[in-house]
């Protein structure tokens, strides 16, 4: 799996799911946006602005027939920059929630909508709450 966006990327939306589901999935940008409008049911052109919500991850994964499991306990709260130095196994790859946005994880690098770049430094997100886990091809 490439950790880096996704080929016809689109930086124009909200669109830190697609961009994260097109990254585990191995998937196109254009292949996951249909994806999500099917799924999420958008009849009209233009109508979707973009985001995705958590409960159509899980069906994405399943769809594109990605291995996947939980990769936080139930309950737990957990900061992003914590989960990272403690939660997670070399060279792994991580499919995260946190409130607000859906990004990638692995080996300490964060990749979304924005590129890829180290967590440690992004204070925006290193102490935000990991709401969902997804360790991919476990």
């Amino acid at each position: 799996m490439k950790f880096e966006r996704p080929d016809g990327f689109v930086s124009d939306l909200p669109n830190c799911g697609i961009t994260a589901l097109a990254v585990v999935t191995g998937q196109d940008y254009e292949t996951m946006r249909l994806w999500f409008e099917k799924a999420m049911g958008i009849k009209r052109p233009g109508a979707w602005k973009g985001w995705t919500k958590s409960s159509y991850y899980e069906k994405a994964l399943r769809h594109f027939k990605v291995r996947f499991r939980w990769a936080v306990p139930a309950g737990a709260s957990i900061a992003l920059g914590a989960f990272s130095e403690m939660h997670t196994l070399k060279s792994a790859t991580y499919l995260i929630r946190i409130p607000g946005h859906v990004l990638v994880l692995r080996d300490g690098l964060v990749l979304d909508n924005r590129g890829s770049e180290p967590v440690k430094p992004v204070e925006k997100y290193r102490r935000r709450k990991v709401t969902h886990a997804w360790i991919i091809n476990p």
